[in-house]
């Protein structure tokens, strides 16, 4: 494989367990810690939240077993859900909320296809 295959392969975004940003430089600086991510899986459905760690992978329930397409449009009689990741952090007062991110689901297990 040539040099330049090699380089597009390589994947930019690094993720990693523990805080690499610790001065060194070296390789994992500007990648994000999974450490104190907890992905949200609300179903306003059904009234319900719960925690899904299965979704740092792509491999919540709902996002099991499904397709994702592109389009919105293409999933037109979604379930809707929502994963809402939530970062909590440590200061000198104890544990704080850190940051918050969100994005819709439309699930379809009809035709098993989804849009995320």
């Amino acid at each position: 494989m040539s040099e330049e295959k090699k380089q597009k392969k390589s994947n930019p975004f690094t993720i990693m367990k523990d805080d690499s940003t610790d001065g060194h430089g070296g390789y994992g600086v500007g990648s994000i810690s999974l450490e104190n991510i907890s992905p949200v899986i609300i179903d306003p459905n059904e009234d319900r939240a719960f925690v899904d760690m299965g979704a740092m992978h792509a491999r919540s329930e709902v996002e099991r077993r499904v397709k994702f397409l592109p389009h919105k449009e293409e999933v037109p009689n979604g379930k809707l859900y929502w994963i809402v990741w939530v970062t909590v952090e440590r200061g000198e007062n104890g544990p704080y909320y850190y940051g918050v991110a969100g994005s819709e689901i439309r699930v379809d297990r009809s035709i098993k296809r989804a849009y995320k």
